[in-house]
């Protein structure tokens, strides 16, 4: 089921957080664009166009994010 940028917000800013995290950069992710966000159950599916800082160059990214009675957990993470 797809969702709205409204409806999936949580995920995405985890997404974005989780992606800033692991590049150990002074400079944060920022959302580019929403490409694709669906979904199933607790998992969303998320494809996003990000871009490190102000001046980086967007790239895309896959993600499988769960959620469960915990918070949210990245499942995969894949830059396309």
């Amino acid at each position: 089921e797809d969702e709205t940028l409204e409806e999936c917000d949580q995920s995405v800013s985890f997404a974005l957080q989780s992606l800033s995290e692991q590049s150990n950069s002074l400079a944060p992710f920022e959302l580019v664009r929403l490409v694709r966000a669906n979904r199933t159950g607790n998992t969303h599916d998320l494809e996003l166009l990000v871009r490190q800082g102000v001046h980086g160059s967007p790239i895309s990214v896959d993600m499988l994010i769960e959620e469960g009675p915990n918070g949210f957990r990245v499942e995969k993470v894949a830059f396309l």
